[in-house]
């Protein structure tokens, strides 16, 4: 089934690019200074506190893309091959 593996194909690389910015969502929460807004409530590295939430939104996103990429396949080729048993099975009801 050729069509599936693209569909596994971009589903692994919506999980590696999950991964990539998973770690530097981690990275830039390191070195941005997040920690001193949320404990004193003022920014002294606004870009870095961006960075660092539209890195875990991006993380988010294409964790959640890939993981319903990859149930969304495997429940089509469920579906797939129960059609295919069934129309086997109709042949043989017809003999």
């Amino acid at each position: 089934m050729r069509f599936f593996e693209k569909w596994n194909r971009t589903s692994n690389r919506y999980l590696i690019a999950s991964a990539i910015f998973g770690a530097l969502t981690v990275v830039l929460f390191a070195l941005s200074g997040f920690a001193s807004l949320l404990r004193a409530n003022y920014a002294n590295d606004l870009r870095g506190i961006m960075m660092t939430v539209i890195c875990f939104l991006c993380f988010l996103f294409s964790l959640l893309t890939g993981l319903s990429l990859k149930q969304i396949r495997q429940e089509t080729i469920d579906e797939v091959r129960q059609l295919e048993n069934r129309i086997i099975r109709l042949e043989k009801e017809k003999e």
